[in-house]
Order: C-alpha cells, then sequence, then structure tokens
C-alpha cells in the first residue's frame, strides 16, 4: 500500500508525481491510484467544493465553521455543510470533503457544539496543486 502523504496531485494531466522524502518512487516515476482519481474527480465536478478547499487553505492553519465560510464565500450553510460533509439528494456523501480527507473537523468546545473546519495537509497539497496547474496557463 502506498502512503499517500507523499504524493502530489496534477489535475490537468491526471498524474501524481513524488514528493521529497519519498521513499518508494524515484524520480520522475508517476503513480495514479482510485483514491486520488476520486479526488480529481470530485474536484472537477464541483465548483464549490473547490472554493471551500480554497477559502479554508487561505485562512490555514485557523479553523472555521459553516456559516462563516457561507458568508465569506456568497453561499448558503447548506450548501456548505452539503460540500464538506454531504448530502444524500444534492451532495454525494463519498465525495464530500472529509470523506477525501481533504478537510477534517475540529471539536472547539469552548464555543459549544459548534463544529469548525480545518484543511487537512493532504487538502493543502490538492489547493497548491490547482494553483500551480492554473498559473502554467
Amino acid at each position: 500500500m502506498i502512503d499517500e502523504k507523499y504524493l502530489s496531485i496534477d489535475l490537468n494531466y491526471n498524474t501524481v508525481e513524488r514528493l521529497e522524502g519519498s521513499p518508494f518512487l524515484f524520480p520522475g516515476q508517476e503513480i495514479e491510484t482510485p483514491r486520488l482519481a476520486q479526488i480529481k474527480s470530485s474536484l472537477r465536478k464541483s465548483r464549490l467544493r473547490r472554493e471551500v478547499l480554497t477559502f479554508l487553505a487561505s485562512i490555514y492553519p485557523e479553523a472555521s465553521y459553516s456559516y462563516e465560510i457561507s458568508r465569506a464565500l456568497g453561499i448558503s450553510a447548506t450548501q456548505v455543510l452539503g460540500v464538506i460533509k454531504g448530502l444524500p439528494k444534492s451532495y454525494e456523501p463519498k465525495n464530500s470533503l472529509l470523506a477525501l480527507e481533504l478537510v477534517e473537523e475540529v471539536d472547539c468546545y469552548t464555543v459549544g457544539r459548534i463544529k469548525f473546519y480545518r484543511i487537512s495537509k493532504l487538502g493543502l497539497s490538492v489547493v497548491n496543486s490547482l494553483k500551480e496547474s492554473y498559473s502554467k496557463r
């Protein structure tokens, strides 16, 4: 099994390249895993997923809650929760940012039962890859 923390995603060329310190890939060797293919497909299909992920990357390492994200992006809080957690009718839970491990849920007991969300290391790698691929155009 390949440890995916060493991989970076290139959404344009459908490949994954080796990161520094990877013990199992040689320089220039490329690999495509089913999980990374699912991440790319999910981000291609939904503009809102990309926007929420980019917003969370812009405030990293801070976390944010759904209403704050919705105000910042100008979309409804229900859509934000759909993108992050998945909703049965509109957003498939298997393609949610939490299920793809691009976002992590942070409990904050000082605020009550409000759930905060922060981008994960894999999510940061994806956003950086997106920025690089769009800057090359």
